[in-house]
């Protein structure tokens, strides 16, 4: 799964179009695995988890990261304002 998902990461933030980018990502999503699935999702939670209890990360990054929780989580959400 590792160069397949690095092939789309590499094609996906290549793509300028906002549009394409979604429909590529859903496409992608879809032909995953369950478990896969969930280890894609799962990847940049880990990465923050990682991060913020990482001595080699400073205080203020750490922060930053904090600040921005509540964005991340309604991202994550899925969520679509009108």
């Amino acid at each position: 799964m590792e160069n397949k998902q690095k092939a789309f990461l590499k094609k996906y933030f290549a793509e300028e179009d906002r549009q394409l980018q979604l429909n590529m990502l859903k496409d992608y999503m879809l032909s995953l695995s369950l478990e896969d699935l969930t280890a894609f999702t799962m990847e940049p939670l880990l990465f923050f988890e990682q991060a913020l209890t990482s001595p080699a990360v400073s205080e203020e990054l750490k922060n930053k990261i904090h600040n921005q929780l509540g964005e991340m989580a309604f991202l994550l959400k899925g969520e679509v304002v009108a």
